[in-house]
């Protein structure tokens, strides 16, 4: 495997190729995009183009995986107790994948805006269940029927919560934005889901 200038000239290439795809990608449907745009909107040739990618479906494919791989990564991180923690002070997981979402700001907005990619959304969805159903197996929430709707509640208000920050111009921090999603989750519905049908 190559490392040093080699490997870093191959890494800033490859973004270049992915910035440059998105940035078509923001104003023209998939279909429409041609790699020979792609490269040269890069500046390379349509060879180097195909050193690192099949197509415009496989620039697609590498942004949305690492994507993917990098919201999933601080969910794992999470811890739980959620109930002896202040709904004001999130956990540092949940700052860190604000903040990765804001640093990956203008992909996430293409991708997740009306002329983005469906699937995209969907595998954040399907991700951000199992996490936040693993989430509430640690709050010690019940799993009971109820569950799959208290999930897709929680799932509905981050990704909207999320989506509606990026494209605000409000310059929230992620803490503060950590801190409203913090609450969400420690919201009436989800805290009585986890007690049940328990009377104080």
């Amino acid at each position: 495997m190559q490392t040093g200038p080699n490997k870093e000239k191959q890494e800033r290439t490859r973004r270049k190729l992915q910035d440059s795809f998105m940035k078509l990608y923001k104003k023209s449907p998939l279909e429409k995009i041609t790699v020979r745009q792609v490269a040269t909107d890069a500046g390379v040739t349509r060879s180097t183009f195909y050193v690192y990618f099949d197509s415009v479906y496989s620039v697609l494919e590498s942004v949305e995986e690492e994507l993917q791989a990098g919201l999933g990564a601080y969910f794992e991180q999470y811890s739980g107790d959620i109930l002896e923690k202040s709904a004001l002070e999130p956990y540092n997981s949940n700052i860190k994948w604000f903040e990765y979402c804001r640093e990956h700001r203008e992909y996430l907005r293409i991708l997740l805006g009306p002329t983005g990619d469906p699937s995209f959304e969907y595998k954040l969805r399907k991700r951000l269940k199992i996490d936040i159903n693993r989430m509430m197996d640690e709050d010690g929430m019940l799993n009971d029927y109820l569950r799959k709707y208290v999930v897709e509640y929680v799932v509905g208000a981050t990704l909207s919560l999320m989506r509606y920050w990026l494209e605000s111009d409000e310059n929230l921090s992620a803490e503060e934005i950590a801190v409203v999603a913090n609450l969400i989750r420690q919201s009436k519905v989800v805290v009585d889901s986890m007690h049940g049908d328990e009377k104080s």
